[in-house]
């Protein structure tokens, strides 16, 4: 044999042997791919066919809390009566920390229920990291489609609330409108012309109404209207009302009531109506009101007649009377609030 000839043969035993480490690794590869695609099948089969548990237990954030708790000096006991945690502290402080319904799905507790959307999301979420073993690029994708489908299920979600309450606002208005009309028809079935009183009892009970169902925007945008419409109202009855004052005044001094009733009616763009008024012990005056549905408000009492004539002398500037106008109608539309002092204007008390 040759050089030439032995070389060849060499470099062929080379290749050959260099073939079959290739083909060793190979086979091994595909073993561990194969074994690696088992793995990764059954556990997704695991994370498909996992299922939610509801119970009634404690969440990791309660356990966190009665960690705090105990943290800073409170004791903590089991009540079995409640099966609650109770902390008390030496200053007499009680917190109780109560069983309630939990869910457990795929090792992770939460409190309440899950909707079939939010287990959904959880495998996804799952699956994204097994899959992102071996291809962290499919496991971004998916992580990436899931970040967008609950863009668009908020989203979904934020437009049929608005619609929702664009139809109830809607609703409302008509009712509204539907009753302006009706309140210009006599007994006779005539209808009249609506007067500014009219127009602003109108915008007046529509701005209640809108706020009663929580429509807040819409009646602030209405309160805009009525704004306009008060203040062009005081200004335009600037001179009937300081007529309709002096009367008033001139009643007071003989204990007649009734020019006062019929000031306030009349001028006074609160949202209020009074309903009568009395005097009582050391010549207090009680004023009754009613609210802008006819429902007895809460009574306003005057320390005497020197406190109703400053009320009126008050009422000769169109400036003073917008405001306090505008804040009784306010606050005549929160009437749960307690802390809000209401009442007439200028000194006068409950």
């Amino acid at each position: 044999m040759n050089l030439g000839s032995g070389f060849a043969a060499g470099l062929a035993q080379g290749q050959q042997f260099t073939r079959g480490i290739a083909d060793a690794y190979r086979a091994g590869q595909q073993m561990n791919d194969a074994r690696d695609q088992a793995a990764q099948k059954e556990a997704l089969k695991g994370i498909a066919s996992a299922t939610a548990v509801e119970s009634t237990g404690y969440t990791a954030d309660q356990g966190k809390e009665l960690e705090g708790l105990a943290a800073n000096g409170y004791k903590i006991d089991f009540d079995g009566s409640q099966k609650a945690y109770v902390a008390r502290n030496d200053a007499g402080d009680t917190k109780t920390i109560a069983m309630q319904g939990v869910t457990d799905f795929m090792g992770e507790r939460s409190a309440g229920s899950m909707s079939r959307e939010q287990q959904d999301s959880t495998r996804m979420l799952a699956m994204a990291d097994v899959i992102g073993r071996t291809d962290p690029e499919r496991s971004l994708q998916m992580r990436q489609q899931l970040t967008l489908g609950a863009h668009d299920v908020k989203r979904q979600a934020r437009e049929m609330k608005q619609w929702q309450q664009d139809d109830e606002v809607g609703r409302i208005e008509g009712e509204q409108r539907k009753q302006f009309q009706a309140s210009l028809i006599d007994q006779s079935g005539k209808s009249r012309e609506a007067t500014m009183d009219d127009r602003l009892a109108h915008s007046q009970r529509r701005i209640a109404a809108l706020t009663q169902a929580g429509h807040l925007k819409a009646a602030d945008q209405a309160t805009q209207d009525l704004m306009a419409q008060s203040h062009i109202k005081i200004q335009m009855d600037t001179k009937r009302r300081q007529e309709a004052s002096d009367k008033a005044a001139a009643g007071l001094a003989v204990g007649d009531y009734a020019p006062l009733m019929e000031l306030y009616n009349r001028y006074v763009p609160s949202g209020y109506k009074i309903s009568g008024i009395e005097a009582g012990q050391g010549g207090a005056l009680q004023i009754k009101r009613t609210d802008l549905n006819g429902r007895e408000a809460a009574p306003v009492t005057l320390k005497d007649s020197g406190e109703a004539l400053g009320l009126l002398k008050s009422m000769a500037s169109p400036a003073a009377l917008y405001q306090y106008s505008q804040g009784e109608f306010q606050r005549s539309l929160r009437p749960s609030r307690e802390t809000v002092p209401s009442g007439l204007p200028y000194g006068a008390s409950r």
